[in-house]
């Protein structure tokens, strides 16, 4: 139309209450008159109407649809403020406390997340707001203050979270143990071994904790002793380095008050060689030896050998000629092997040989060799040479095996006999073939080496003999099976919720090989809940035990060694761990109907 029929203006009349929105009557832009809370409506259908300004006014009409998007004006808020919590020290992970956020965005899900976490020790659930802790230790630290976030899709809000830890009861700790210590094997009864000392992480005082010392080996009870108050190790036996070299000495740390908190470690001692042994000849009263000649020098009359049962630089051995005979005899100073540098008249001479450790020469033995010049004949017994004969023979051969055969040549009638060096009556010669025999078993861990002196007799006045040296040395074998020192069987207790890797004893064994054939190695049977060091023998946990889930355990070690072939001990070591239970389990509701 033309004129004010073609005029036209809009008006809002109908879906505008509460009025909320206007219109330009002229231009048609629909505008909001206040803010607009999604609380409110969601969608607004507005009727708008368009007339004009005809004589009769027409008009038509139309809906606008106008939609609210949130815009969330209003924060998370946490409920039940102020937050706190106690929690026990030394637990495996535990929960600690729940937070609540409400309100936000009704259309977003709140999200919680921790600020510090110190270290990991907290954690949270994003989706529950559940806190979460490892094992606390009140004497670290006794307060925690953590900062709790609560976050949806447009605003998040913090709020603090106190977190005490309660003190608990911990077991004695050691504080210088494992150790190892070295001892003299000629220090004094009485002298202290070492001080063993534990404490209370709570603080109480010393005199609350009391020590003793734990052992299936009656040896380690009679040689070491410990001072129930001062935790003072002493000597109470003879050490021999010869014999043993090693102790492991455990020691527990219990509570004058409270017999079920207790700890146990271990000291080591290494019993250090002194030269507390002489050398020892093989013929330990007199050589006598026949010699077709006095009077021709720098030739070999004997060779002497000495043994020292101690070790390393103790062990030593020098050989010299008694100052008052050095005119007309030398002797290889490591050898052994005598000779004349001055000829002598006569039949016979006597001279004395001296063996003597190198650096310590007090400690010297000495033996008379008596030279006679044998009237050589037909009947004069003779060893073919060398006069010294090297013989490796294993310690499995049987008693009665024939190892050698010492023969002398003569016209007479020759008889044969041990001279010198038969430690412990370990062979035997047959007196009419020279057979050489083993008597009795060898065993390489008391004798190693043996230097034998086979002498051929003429039975006449005065008799004719020669002599021929075998020196034996004993190979070892895997002949010892490994066997435990400690009680049989082993009762543990520990408290439940302790950490993985919490101690629960050593298992310690011995065997009597040497080299390889005496390494032990450990191995653990019965649940998985527990493991051993191979090498050490120490058990430990591999996860928290809970008394309410199970009570006690059985466990088995077995100690094997590394020879050829490998040898086991015939019975492993019985190890009872009962669960002590703690108050960790908090009260639940029933359900009832």
């Amino acid at each position: 139309d033309s004129g004010d029929g073609g005029h036209v203006t809009y008006a809002i009349t109908s879906g505008n209450n509460p009025r909320r929105f206007t219109i330009d009557a002229n231009a048609g832009v629909v505008t909001s008159l206040s803010g607009i809370d999604l609380d409110g409506l969601s969608q607004y259908n507005l009727l708008v109407t368009l007339s004009d300004n005809g004589n009769v006014s027409l008009s038509s009409t139309a809906v606008v649809t106008i939609g609210v998007t949130d815009c969330s004006d209003k924060k998370p808020q946490f409920v039940g403020l102020p937050y706190a919590s106690q929690v026990p020290e030394n637990r495996e992970e535990q929960y600690v406390f729940q937070v609540v956020a409400r309100g936000g965005d009704p259309s977003s899900s709140i999200s919680y997340s921790l600020g510090d976490t110190f270290g990991g020790l907290f954690s949270i659930s994003s989706s529950t707001g559940v806190i979460s802790c490892l094992p606390l230790d009140y004497e670290t630290q006794p307060t925690y203050h953590l900062i709790v976030t609560a976050s949806d899709s447009h605003s998040r809000v913090s709020t603090n979270v106190t977190v005490n830890v309660t003190n608990e009861r911990d077991r004695p700790m050691f504080a210088n143990l494992p150790t190892t210590v070295y001892v003299q094997e000629t220090s004094s009864y009485g002298d202290v071994v070492v001080s063993v000392h534990a404490v209370d992480p709570d603080g109480a005082p010393h005199k609350a904790i009391l020590y003793s010392i734990g052992s299936a080996d009656d040896e380690i009870l009679s040689v070491f002793i410990i001072d129930a108050m001062s935790g003072k190790i002493r000597k109470n036996g003879s050490l021999d380095y010869e014999r043993r070299k090693q102790y492991d000495v455990y020691v527990q740390a219990i509570y004058q008050s409270n017999s079920h908190l207790f700890s146990w470690s271990y000291v080591t001692v290494i019993v250090v060689d002194d030269d507390d042994n002489l050398p020892v000849f093989d013929q330990t009263s007199v050589y006598y030896v026949m010699v077709s000649s006095l009077s021709v020098t720098n030739t070999t009359l004997v060779t002497l050998h000495a043994s020292d049962s101690d070790t390393g630089t103790n062990a030593a051995i020098e050989y010299v000629v008694a100052p008052s005979d050095r005119r007309h005899f030398s002797i290889g100073r490591l050898t052994g092997m005598l000779q004349i540098i001055q000829p002598i008249t006569g039949q016979m001479s006597r001279l004395t040989v001296i063996a003597r450790n190198p650096t310590n020469k007090a400690r010297q033995t000495q033996v008379d060799v008596i030279l006679t010049v044998a009237t050589l004949s037909s009947s004069t017994p003779m060893f073919s040479s060398p006069k010294v004969v090297s013989l490796s023979l294993s310690e499995q051969l049987n008693v009665d095996t024939e190892v050698a055969r010492a023969v002398a040549t003569s016209s007479g009638t020759i008889k044969y006999e041990i001279a010198g060096g038969n430690v412990d009556g370990a062979w035997r010669v047959n007196r009419g073939t020279g057979s050489l025999f083993i008597a009795k078993k060898l065993v390489y861990e008391r004798v190693s080496r043996y230097s034998l002196i086979v002498r051929a007799i003429i039975q006449q006045t005065p008799p004719l003999t020669d002599e021929k040296t075998f020196v034996i040395h004993v190979i070892p074998i895997n002949d010892h099976k490994p066997r435990f020192s400690q009680l049989n069987p082993i009762t543990v207790d520990i408290e439940e919720d302790q950490p993985a890797g919490t101690f629960i004893t050593r298992a310690t064994a011995y065997d009597f090989d040497t080299g390889t054939a005496g390494q032990l190695r450990y191995s653990l049977t019965g649940d998985a809940l527990f493991s051993i060091d191979s090498v050490t023998g120490i058990v430990t946990t591999t996860a928290p035990l809970d008394y309410e889930l199970r009570s006690s355990y059985t466990l088995y070690v077995q100690a094997r060694d590394l020879g050829s072939p490998v040898l086991m001990a015939d019975i492993e070591l019985k190890l009872f761990v009962n669960v002590v239970d703690l108050l960790d389990d908090q009260p639940k509701f029933h359900k009832t109907r």
